[in-house]
C-alpha cells in the first residue's frame, strides 16, 4: 500500500467517494482538530497531532505535525479524480535521519496509519491502532530469510539485560514464534512494559535463551 521513496512515506489509494466527498470528511473536526488526524498517533499528553499549513478545495491539504512522534513532519494529502471514486494521495515528508535505518519497522507502521485513515475517509470512524501503547523491546530488528536478525541493541533495556546481542536471530518470545516485525510488533502490544518475557534466540550454531524484564 505505502512505502519509503527518497525518504518520504507514499501511500496510494480509491475511496468510492468523489472528491467533494473526501474532501467534506477530511474537513470535518473533533474536539481536538481535524478528525482525520486521529489516524496518526500522537502521545497522550499532546492535545492536538498538527497544524493546518496548506488548503486548496477540494484537490489538496498539508499538514505540519507538531506533536511526537515525527514531530516536524509534513503531511500531504491529494485528491484526484478516478473512474470508481476518488485516488489519495498521502505522503509524509521531514523524517528525522535516524529513520532510514529502520525502514521496515517505519513502512508497517506507516501502512498501519493508512489503513485507519482510509477506515475514517470510508466510514467515519475514528482510531488510532498503531499508536496505541506497546512495550518497548530495546533492540531493532531486519527481516532476513531465517526472521529476524537483531541489528542494534540498546543499554539497560530488555534485549541487552536478557543477553542478545546483534546479530542473533530471533526465535520465540515466551515460547510464541517470531517471524516477521509485524508479528514482533503486534506481540509488543500484548506484553505489557515491566513483564518478565523470556526470549529464545540463535548465536552462531547454537540456541541460546534469557529472560529479563520488559
Amino acid at each position: 500500500m505505502g512505502r519509503f521513496i527518497e525518504e518520504r512515506f507514499v501511500a496510494e489509494f480509491i475511496i468510492e467517494k468523489s472528491p467533494e466527498e473526501v474532501w467534506q470528511q477530511l474537513q470535518k473536526e473533533n474536539e481536538r482538530e481535524l478528525a482525520w488526524l486521529s489516524a496518526f498517533p500522537r502521545f497522550p499528553d499532546s492535545e492536538t497531532t498538527g497544524k493546518v499549513v496548506e488548503s486548496h478545495a477540494p484537490r489538496k491539504l498539508r499538514v505540519h505535525k507538531h506533536s511526537e512522534p515525527c514531530k516536524g513532519t509534513e503531511i500531504a494529502i491529494s485528491l484526484e479524480d478516478a473512474d470508481n471514486g476518488t485516488r489519495v494521495l498521502v505522503v509524509q515528508s521531514g523524517f528525522p535521519a535516524w529513520v532510514k535505518d529502520s525502514l521496515e519497522s517505519f513502512e508497517i507502521g506507516g501502512n498501519q496509519i493508512i489503513a485507519d485513515l482510509i477506515l475514517y475517509l470510508e466510514r467515519g470512524v475514528e482510531i488510532s491502532r498503531h499508536g496505541r501503547p506497546w512495550a518497548f523491546p530495546g533492540f531493532t530488528t531486519k527481516e532476513v530469510g531465517t526472521g529476524l536478525e537483531v541489528e542494534t541493541v540498546m543499554p539497560d533495556c530488555f534485549a541487552e539485560k536478557a543477553g542478545l546481542l546483534p546479530g542473533d536471530l530471533l526465535m520465540c518470545l515466551n515460547g510464541a514464534p517470531v517471524f516477521t516485525q509485524l508479528c514482533l510488533q503486534a506481540m509488543m502490544r500484548i506484553f505489557k512494559q515491566g513483564e518478565q518475557v523470556e526470549v529464545l534466540w540463535v548465536r552462531g550454531t547454537e540456541l541460546q535463551t534469557g529472560m529479563a524484564n520488559l
